[in-house]
């Protein structure tokens, strides 16, 4: 999990306007031998979680809703 992150955390601001940046075998993320598991907040999806709900929780209609992260 670690290098899908660091890498990501690295990497993903070099992306231009309108580019897309993609990670490979996120299915690891859920297997302990790659240090995942599931919701394991260690792991690339659950990363991947937590940015899809900071971009978009705003449209939440639930008050006071808080975004985790």
């Amino acid at each position: 999990m670690n290098q899908q992150i660091v890498t990501f955390d690295k990497m993903f601001w070099g992306v231009r306007d309108g580019g897309i940046y993609l990670c490979e075998d996120l299915h690891t993320s859920y297997w302990q031998e790659y240090e995942g598991g599931y919701l394991n907040n260690n792991s690339m999806i659950e990363k991947s979680k937590t940015l899809i709900d900071t971009i978009n929780a705003w449209h939440s209609k639930e008050a006071g809703l808080q975004v985790r992260g």
